[in-house]
């Protein structure tokens, strides 16, 4: 009985195991600091501040059942995580976030700005480290029925940074 017992759990978790794809990846991952080429706050000159970067953050790459590649981002400071869906071609990952913010959120009101906001991330893994790029784009438009618009609401703004990671051991304490 014992042996019979000992026996399902080892099989459980060997199919378990193989369910998951690729094993679980987790990397620290930072980005290089550059001025800021454009802002949308008017208050601020566009050299007297940094974008946000990448620096300390977590991410963790996987392989769904699906056959898809996801990463997941603890971002640093900010709270809270997000998974982007992606693609593997050979050593090179791809992941790619779009998010569409519509202020006021209530289709009502005579303006309406609209804000739409992709990063891209593309590496290719070497070992245990990665390098790539980091591509970011930021664009608002503006509709109004009373031609209230501002200069602010239509604001664009992109930059390409070169992003690192390196592998870290899953059995270490790390900070999300």
């Amino acid at each position: 009985m014992k042996k019979s017992i000992i026996a399902m759990v080892a099989l459980v978790s060997v199919v378990l195991v193989g369910c998951g794809g690729d094993p679980l990846d987790i990397w620290k991952v930072t980005s290089t600091k550059e001025p800021e080429k454009c802002s949308t706050d008017q208050s601020i000159k566009p050299d007297d501040k940094y974008i946000a970067t990448l620096d300390n953050s977590t991410w963790e790459i996987y392989q769904g059942a699906d056959k898809k590649y996801y990463l997941w981002y603890a971002k640093d400071g900010a709270g809270g995580s997000l998974t982007i869906e992606g693609t593997k071609d050979g050593k090179t990952y791809t992941f790619k976030s779009e998010v569409v913010d519509h202020d006021p959120p209530n289709w009502s009101e005579t303006k309406r700005v609209i804000t739409t906001t992709v990063n891209t991330y593309t590496f290719e893994v070497k070992g245990s480290t990665f390098t790539g790029t980091w591509d970011y784009s930021m664009g608002k438009s503006c509709t109004s029925t009373a031609n209230n618009c501002q200069e602010s609401d239509r604001k664009s703004c992109s930059f390409k940074r070169s992003i690192y990671g390196v592998k870290v051991d899953p059995d270490l304490e790390y900070d999300l």
